[in-house]
């Protein structure tokens, strides 16, 4: 009888054993896998912030180019009624 109980306990033992080795590989690759993309989350916030100051410069260059356009119209509109 308490060799059937201690048989029984080693089998539940190696179970045990064989589903944490289990788990601690899971864990492993998920970890590795949330370290990848927490690097790939870092490199998009780089990218959408220099996105971001590039879209504010073409702008304000929009803006710039829009004045002088303005500018030159009345210029040449000054031109041409004197």
């Amino acid at each position: 009888m308490h060799v059937e109980q201690l048989d029984l306990r080693l089998g539940e033992v190696d179970n045990l054993t064989k589903r944490n080795n289990q788990l601690q590989d899971r864990w492993m690759r998920l970890d590795i896998e949330c370290n990848r993309l927490t690097e790939d989350l870092q490199v998009a916030t780089g990218r959408i912030e220099q996105l971001r100051n590039e879209n504010a410069n073409l702008r304000a260059e929009k803006d710039i180019w829009q004045v002088r356009l303005c500018r030159q119209f009345l210029w040449d509109k000054n031109l041409r009624t004197t």
